[in-house]
Parts: C-alpha cells; sequence; structure tokens
C-alpha cells in the first residue's frame, strides 16, 4: 500500500516491508524522503502488529542512490546544514528504534544511505549491490555523521 508520496509499506505476518519510491531519482534521498522515513520510525513504534522492518528500495538499480544532487544544488549554507541535520535526527532514530530494521540492499546505495545502513540492525546485500560514499572523492565528508 502507498504510505506516503514516496514510501511503500506491506505488512504481513508481523513483517513491514518498507519501499524506497522514487524510481525517477533512483531513490535519492531529498529533505521529503528524510522526513517521511523519520515519520514512519515516529508511527512504527506503536504499531504492535509489526516487530520487524524490511528496509528496500523500488527497482533493481538502486536501493538507494545517495542524496538527490539536483535537490541540493540550490541549497544555501543554512539550508544544507538542515539537509544534514534532518538525515542526522533520522541516523538516531534508526538506531534507537526498538524494533530490528533490516536493509535488503537490491542496488546501489551511496553517500547518505550507506550511512543509513549502518545504523540499521542487519544488512543483506544482493551480490550485485554497490555500496560508498562518493562525497569523499571531492573532499566532502559524509554529511549525516556516519563516519
Amino acid at each position: 500500500m502507498k504510505l506516503m508520496k514516496n514510501l511503500l509499506l506491506d505488512i504481513e505476518e508481523g513483517v513491514g516491508i518498507v519501499q524506497c519510491d522514487r524510481p525517477d531519482a533512483l531513490n535519492a534521498l531529498n529533505n521529503e524522503l528524510i522526513k517521511e522515513l523519520s515519520a514512519l520510525i515516529d508511527w512504527a513504534k506503536d504499531v504492535e502488529a509489526v516487530n520487524v522492518f524490511i528496509l528496500t528500495g523500488d527497482g533493481d538499480k538502486a536501493f538507494v542512490s545517495g542524496a538527490d544532487v539536483l535537490a541540493m544544488q540550490p541549497m544555501n549554507v543554512r539550508q544544507g546544514k538542515e539537509f544534514a541535520s534532518l538525515g542526522q535526527e533520522l541516523l538516531h532514530k534508526i538506531e534507537e528504534f526498538e524494533k530490528s530494521i533490516i536493509a535488503a540492499i537490491n542496488g546501489f546505495a551511496l553517500g547518505g544511505w550507506t550511512e543509513i545502513l549502518m545504523a540499521c540492525d542487519i544488512k543483506i546485500a544482493y551480490e550485485k549491490a554497490k555500496l560508498g560514499q562518493p562525497e569523499v572523492k571531492i573532499g566532502i565528508i559524509p554529511g549525516f555523521g556516519g563516519t
């Protein structure tokens, strides 16, 4: 079922499968997707029918390709800091979440998503998955605090 604009959720036998659904952008993280994931975690705390969540991406090209660079380009310093803070808050929520979160990596998982994966309890990667933090090649530290 469509849970939010960028998230799909299916619940079956105590397992919630959360699918990032921005295929045109290779599921890239923007402010909206980060806020939706954060809201999902807040909502899921009280959902007794789900004991574990599997987090994955739509399609087979990208789990989540990283930050939405096109959305970031027009950001000024303050907006960039707010974007990084949103990501950091999401990381903390995932780390502190009392239910298990499994990352099912079915493609590219880059940048901010690699940091989010580190916060998940279990990571399972398809043999063709690609993980990395390409931002370090241009002298930028991982912005969500995943270092």
